[in-house]
């Protein structure tokens, strides 16, 4: 049977993502569910995604830390199995989680201007739930260097890393984000989901994520880690 195809959908990222956030983001995308082009982009100015909220990650029990954690991965998993095509439009900061949603997307279209980064290692971790969907765009020694090095990089040097597919000026961005979205209205709804779902791929970056999942929360009910997170818990922290 065809699916039935919709026009073009926007989803608005927050800039930092806790529980309330991840839920919202895997509502919108539910509903978006038979574009034939998702969208991506920062509902700030200038952040795409700073990733995690270490406050909100703090302030709740471990097994709901953990469910949260699960959460984000299966956002993750349903934007990267999405019968849809997806885009991701970077424009300023994305760090830590916001990379693992750059990561999950078929087409990258960053600002010159932005930064990427995965700064966990600062807080004593390992960004094991961002590694699984990195691993389809960047080789592993590239993950490990853009991890090992807890800096951020430009948006050059993500197109080289292939962690970004193009680079554009703010001016021109709308111009090409839509030519870019003509060209992925081409194909038909159905042979796009038939390659985004092939079971072997799928079945690979879902073994990564639950391993991801229950690495990351052991990482983070360590208390070491719980004390790093704390010290750079600011109204604007997180990673």
């Amino acid at each position: 049977m065809e699916l039935m195809q919709t026009a073009s959908v926007t989803i608005e990222v927050p800039p930092r993502l806790d529980r309330p956030a991840i839920d919202a983001l895997r509502c919108a995308l539910a509903d978006a569910a038979n574009a034939r082009v998702i969208v991506l982009r920062g509902r700030d100015p200038h952040t795409f995604c700073a990733g995690l909220d270490f406050e909100s990650a703090l302030a709740v029990a471990p097994d709901v830390r953990c469910a949260g954690l699960q959460a984000y991965a299966d956002l993750l998993f349903e934007l990267r199995s999405v019968a849809g095509a997806t885009i991701a439009l970077v424009d300023g900061e994305a760090f830590g989680g916001g990379v693992g949603l750059i990561g999950a997307c078929d087409f990258v279209l960053t600002i010159d201007a932005s930064r990427f980064g995965l700064p966990e290692a600062l807080y004593g971790f390992y960004p094991a739930i961002v590694f699984a969907v990195l691993a389809e765009r960047l080789t592993p020694q590239a993950t490990r260097l853009l991890a090992l090095q807890c800096d951020s990089i430009d948006a050059e040097a993500a197109r080289e890393c292939g962690l970004a597919d193009r680079i554009v000026s703010r001016e021109d961005s709308e111009r090409v984000l839509q030519r870019q979205v003509r060209r992925l209205q081409r194909a038909a709804l159905q042979a796009v989901a038939a390659i985004k779902t092939y079971p072997p791929h799928l079945a690979s970056l879902k073994a990564a994520l639950t391993l991801g999942v229950a690495a990351t929360t052991a990482s983070l009910d360590e208390a070491g880690v719980q004390a790093r997170m704390r010290e750079a818990a600011t109204p604007g922290g997180g990673t």
